[in-house]
């Protein structure tokens, strides 16, 4: 029989989708090997089904009260694993709060640890830490053992299959900036996404296409806005990994913050402002910054963008980011992390 994963991460409005995505991406990595079960605070319908349809095995826990990442401070949650990892070989954990208290009691069962984080450093008990930020070092971390592995690096990028597949195949030519493609996730907690989109239709001529959550406080107002313009806006919601690459491969730049959402875009060569708008997405944005794979919007604001735009060496800024985006994805990182994950059961 396969070994058995279990992957502890959440979802919601407060704390956003990516941590559930970059998990759903490691598990289609692992699942041909392992067999794959989720445990998830309240998860909501639409989560439930992507998990069910994929076959893996769904535990629900109890509703948690979260708050924004930035908000957290010194706060985590109780062990609330017990009784349901009696059978399971490797527990995955992905998000702020399960910290020393949390990783103390998972070290008193007889299961491998696995810790994926974006902070770049810090202190865990682990058996395995995965970042895929670029430019860290595995020094500045301090585990509980002298065998901890690292994953570190855009080398093990958590990515969904088809953009490890597009990553491999598809090349960008640029000759002019016709359309733009807009993606805050679903903690949008700043409404950037209805600011930029609002912006890019008074003072430009681009099509613009918005990826936006259903629970984003902005979504009725995007709808009104796509109906005023109908013939220039287009606004989806939880997209298939599919038509989020083709809208991708459609549009000529990008906008998103420095998480997972970015390398998605290196990955399907989509040249892109960039920034943060959270501590949490300082990793990525800090490791790619001197590698002109995006161009640089510091501290996402409302009004971060609009310079950016207007510049008129705008084109040329976009084709250079497209020729380093090349070096960073090499739609490989399944097999590396596949490889990791069979030497902590071996």
């Amino acid at each position: 029989m396969n070994s058995k994963i279990l992957i502890r991460v959440d979802a919601n409005a407060e704390i956003g989708l990516g941590h559930f995505y970059r998990c759903i991406s490691l598990a289609q990595m692992l699942d041909n090997s392992f067999s794959i079960i989720f445990a998830m605070s309240d998860p909501n319908q639409e989560l439930t089904e992507i998990i069910k349809k994929r076959g893996y095995q769904l535990i629900k826990l109890p509703k948690l009260n979260y708050r924004k990442p930035d908000d957290i401070g010194d706060e985590e949650w109780q062990f609330d694993l017990v009784g349901v990892i009696d059978d399971v070989d490797i527990v995955v954990l992905d998000g702020y709060w399960f910290r020393s208290k949390y990783q103390t009691t998972l070290r008193n069962y007889n299961v491998k640890s696995v810790i994926i984080e974006d902070e770049g450093k810090g202190q865990y008990l682990a058996d395995l830490i995965i970042n895929h930020a670029p430019s860290l070092d595995s020094l500045d971390y301090t585990t509980d053992s002298s065998k901890t592995m690292f994953a570190l690096g855009p080398e093990y990028a958590l990515l969904r299959s088809g953009f490890l597949s597009i990553a491999k195949e598809f090349r960008r030519s640029l000759d002019s900036i016709n359309s733009a493609f807009v993606c805050f996730g679903g903690a949008d907690h700043e409404n950037l996404s209805y600011h930029y989109i609002k912006y890019l239709l008074s003072h430009t001529q681009l099509k613009i296409h918005l990826i936006v959550s259903r629970t984003n406080s902005c979504w009725e107002k995007c709808q009104k806005m796509m109906k005023k313009n109908s013939d220039r806006l287009v606004v989806s919601t939880n997209l298939s990994t599919d038509d989020m690459i083709l809208a991708m491969k459609k549009a000529d730049f990008g906008i998103v913050p420095s998480s997972g959402i970015l390398l998605e875009c290196i990955a399907c060569r989509l040249p892109v402002i960039s920034g943060y708008y959270t501590d949490n997405q300082k990793s990525i944005y800090n490791g790619f910054l001197n590698s002109d794979v995006f161009i640089n919007g510091n501290h996402l604001t409302k009004d971060t963008i609009f310079s950016q735009v207007s510049h008129s060496g705008f084109l040329n800024q976009l084709k250079l980011c497209v020729e380093n985006q090349k070096m960073i994805i090499d739609g490989l990182s399944n097999y590396r992390l596949l490889r990791c994950f069979k030497k902590l059961v071996n």
